[in-house]
């Protein structure tokens, strides 16, 4: 009797450690996928610096909007019609525009992963997987025309 009891805590005792070593194994499978403090730190980097643009750019887009109300009310005084200010001038450039889009893409069609991308044009990984996502997209809505 003794030694069906021992021989009972001994299958349960083996089962409780696989379960907690598959648990483990599990665990450290999530670990391995989540970003390092590095590349935590860099993302909010680059976040704080794309929030001050934004915000830079809204403080120019305002001031330029009362700049061109007090420009119209001059003109509706003098009888002048008014024809609008080009706010291309203070947006903030696209990817494509800078050329980065372009080259990012082009180096990831030639098989180049996307950290030797990042190095050879010295860019941070959020706006390599960026633009990378982005073509994605791309890729995805004119297929699906």
């Amino acid at each position: 009797m003794e030694l069906l009891v021992l021989l009972f805590q001994i299958v349960i005792l083996g089962a409780s450690i696989f379960f907690l070593y598959s648990r483990e194994v599990r665990l450290r499978d999530i670990y391995s996928k989540l970003p390092s403090e590095s590349e935590i730190i860099e993302l909010e980097s680059e976040m704080r610096e794309i929030l001050y643009e934004l915000k830079d750019s809204l403080r120019r887009v305002k001031t330029l909007e009362s700049d061109e109300e007090l420009k119209v009310e001059h003109l509706e005084k003098e009888g002048e019609k008014y024809t609008g200010f080009d706010i291309e001038n203070i947006l903030p450039k696209t990817l494509e525009q800078n050329g980065v889009y372009d080259d990012v893409v082009e180096l990831f069609n030639r098989g180049m992963s996307e950290f030797e991308i990042c190095r050879k044009l010295s860019l941070p990984k959020g706006k390599v997987d960026l633009i990378l996502n982005l073509e994605k997209l791309k890729k995805e809505f004119k297929g699906g025309f």
